[in-house]
């Protein structure tokens, strides 16, 4: 097996939030033992960008448009929507590219599809590991059963 290089966390927040705490600390804790750790994360308070990007390395998912969107079809669809932003999106796609293995921390709160998520680290063929930060996806969106 070859030696681990990066690893791509994928979380809703990069400055707000425990999950995003645990996030920053996974990527720290990797970077400190020489594995790159980019974070890709959806958005921030408003649908904006994180005011940490510069402090990591980043990839945002989730333009503010798009969140509004994800947030107001849930109730009617059962899903977020089908939209991305694509500049964002290819952004997810090129670091998935690069990394040895996803990790899927957090991905919820209107980021995007789960599904489609998954489907570009199939279609790159990578690795994932999908930690439950909390029991969003097997719960109906409640953080805590």
């Amino acid at each position: 097996m070859r030696d681990l290089r990066s690893v791509l966390q994928v979380s809703v927040r990069l400055s707000e939030g425990g999950a995003a705490g645990v996030a920053r600390n996974l990527s720290r804790e990797l970077e400190a033992r020489g594995v790159l750790s980019p974070i890709a994360y959806g958005y921030s308070v408003g649908g904006r960008r994180s005011p940490m990007e510069e402090a990591y390395t980043t990839v945002r998912i989730t333009p503010a448009a798009v969140a509004a969107a994800n947030r107001l079809a849930f109730p009617v669809l059962g899903d977020e929507t089908p939209l991305k932003g694509h500049r964002s999106w290819s952004g997810f796609r090129e670091a998935v590219r690069r990394a040895d293995v996803v990790h899927f921390h957090a991905v919820h709160s209107h980021v995007g599809r789960v599904a489609d998520l998954a489907a570009v680290v199939r279609d790159l063929k990578r690795p994932l590991v999908w930690t439950m930060h909390d029991q969003w996806h097997f719960t109906g969106r409640c953080a805590q059963p």
